[in-house]
């Protein structure tokens, strides 16, 4: 991936057109958004295709806020803006 004057250009054939406003959900939804990371994390397992295994990611995440970062990749995952 690469960007050229505020434009980015995939290389991957990983890239969509969908633009994703992961800050502004992770404020709606959590109260900050820095969860706007784990939303995105969600949302790039979903499009490359791996699952979610909750007990694999409970043991690499925090344990300070580990049910609102589940909450906030789950929420990623289920996201529904095209066919995939």
């Amino acid at each position: 991936m690469s960007s050229s004057h505020g434009s980015t250009h995939c290389e991957t054939g990983l890239c969509t057109d969908e633009e994703v406003p992961f800050g502004i959900m992770g404020i709606d939804t959590f109260g900050q958004a820095i969860f706007g990371n784990m939303i995105a994390l969600g949302r790039l397992f979903r499009l490359i295709d791996i699952g979610i295994s909750h007990v694999e990611l409970e043991k690499i995440l925090p344990k300070s806020c580990i049910k609102d970062d589940m909450g906030a990749i789950q929420l990623g995952y289920d996201l529904s803006l095209y066919e995939d």
